[in-house]
């Protein structure tokens, strides 16, 4: 029989496939809704598009073990810039190989890291034994931080989360590419997928 400590751990194995897929289909469709009628999709609405994914997992899947995560807002947001940027140089109708969107999807973890890390450090000082008796709030933590150790602490430790979003963006982004094309060739209507 398991226990308690031991279901905490195996939680994030069993429940992350859920998780993403809810994450995606959920992107895709806030996506859609938010598209102008050429089909394009404005930075700031991928955000929206993003964070409304983030958001839709966070009270489906994963609520109330964890908050909202901002990170897929900027991850989503970010990706879906870079590829209609990167998709604006090909020829019409012509679609981005895996390496260009493997190498998207790592841009997609490098800024999802460094814009997400400084929130990740608060999080973690206000998640201490002594917060409590330290800091006040959120932001009395962050003023601390920056005052006494200064501005680049808020990157600290961002290097070994930096290798492992460059990498995941890049496989889950191009699984996901190449999941919309298979979907595409076997409900080319879209009437059930």
């Amino acid at each position: 029989m398991a226990t308690q400590q031991e279901k905490k751990r195996e939680r994030p194995t069993i429940t992350y496939p859920a998780e993403s897929g809810i994450r995606f289909v959920a992107f895709d469709q806030y996506k859609s809704m938010l598209q102008d009628e050429n089909g394009n999709i404005s930075g700031p609405r991928t955000v929206i598009a993003g964070f409304g994914a983030g958001f839709t997992e966070s009270l489906l899947a994963v609520t109330p073990f964890e908050s909202i995560k901002t990170t897929f807002a900027v991850r989503f947001g970010s990706y879906t810039f870079l590829r209609q940027l990167a998709q604006s140089y090909t020829a019409p109708g012509e679609k981005l190989g895996a390496i260009s969107t493997f190498g998207i999807g790592g841009i997609a973890g490098l800024i999802t890291v460094y814009v997400t890390q400084p929130l990740d450090t608060v999080k973690t000082r206000m998640q201490s034994i002594e917060a409590r008796s330290l800091y006040k709030n959120s932001f009395a933590c962050a003023a601390l931080i920056a005052k006494n150790e200064g501005i680049l602490t808020f990157w600290s430790g961002a290097l070994p989360r930096l290798v492992r979003l460059m990498l995941s963006g890049g496989i889950v982004f191009t699984m996901y590419e190449k999941s919309i094309d298979l979907m595409d060739r076997l409900d080319p209507e879209k009437r059930y997928i």
